[in-house]
């Protein structure tokens, strides 16, 4: 998502200067928009649109235009449901996957009645639940550990957290949930989420899950603190440490704790750094330039 932290940012500093956002900076918005349209997925295509939503906020935007933002965005969200699953079909039946192909499937779906029709099966079925619904996975993956086959991979590894700039060799680690698919499948041809509840109870049971979601939610917590410090005083260089906390606080929880919790932590705790020291070094020169 750097592309769209980048718009992000620029929108904020245009918001705090009260000045209108150009053009090309709205072109760019709608090309990484039709990019996620490209590969129906709703997460991808609604990502620029909230980021820049939020850096309209962090820019000090007055309450009226973001809740109308806001609301355009929920509308958009909503219409293209049935957009992206339609042509997730599609594509999954016609067997190919360039760029033509892609850019014909989303205009039959979003031209034709298929996305339609697609909508109203899915609304009469309702398969859109199994997305939420991590408890099938949880009980298979407490069995194993009531069985006594907890999960024995490292909770953390701590060559991820060296940059790969520094050790060009660092081996490809795995995904959990590449390898909890292949427990429960035998097959490693996917990957399967499981959440960070049934990823504590399966190394640890109860005692786990127990501890680890309080440690987890007070991680949530100075999140919580940080991002709504830097957002009351519309700190511009704290914006990417918002934004970063904000997606590890909506998509952890449904991951692993490895890739959802800790994975993030030296990314965030990175920018958080960098957002305090260009912070106070814009401040000191600010108050050097003003005489103060």
């Amino acid at each position: 998502y750097l592309v769209d932290l980048g718009v992000s940012m620029v929108v904020c500093a245009f918001a705090m200067r009260k000045a209108k956002v150009p053009v090309w900076l709205i072109f760019v918005v709608v090309l990484q928009v039709t990019i996620g349209l490209l590969e129906f997925s709703k997460l991808v295509a609604l990502v620029p649109l909230v980021f820049t939503l939020v850096g309209y906020i962090m820019g000090g935007g007055t309450l009226k235009k973001s809740i109308f933002y806001g609301c355009l965005i929920s509308v958009f969200y909503i219409s293209i449901i049935p957009l992206c699953a339609a042509g997730r079909q599609e594509l999954i039946l016609s067997g190919q996957n360039s760029l033509r192909i892609r850019s014909a499937i989303l205009v039959q779906s979003a031209v034709e009645k298929n996305s339609a029709n697609y909508f109203i099966e899915e609304v009469n079925s309702q398969p859109w639940w199994t997305r939420l619904m991590f408890t099938d996975k949880q009980a298979y993956a407490m069995r194993e550990y009531d069985s006594g086959r907890p999960y024995d991979e490292a909770l953390i590894d701590l060559k991820m957290f060296i940059p790969r700039i520094l050790w060009p060799r660092k081996p490809i680690r795995v995904g959990p949930g590449k390898n909890f698919y292949r427990v429960v499948t035998g097959r490693d041809t996917n990957f399967m989420a499981l959440s960070v509840y049934g990823d504590l109870y399966w190394r640890f049971g109860w005692l786990g899950v127990v501890v680890g979601c309080w440690l987890i939610g007070m991680f949530f917590g100075a999140i919580f603190n940080t991002n709504y410090r830097a957002i009351k005083t519309s700190d511009y260089w704290m914006f990417p440490s918002v934004l970063c906390g904000i997606l590890i606080v909506g998509q952890g929880p449904a991951r692993f704790v490895e890739n959802g919790i800790v994975a993030p932590l030296p990314i965030y705790f990175s920018m958080v750094g960098l957002g305090c020291v260009l912070n106070q070094v814009f401040t000191e020169n600010k108050a050097r330039v003003c005489g103060c």
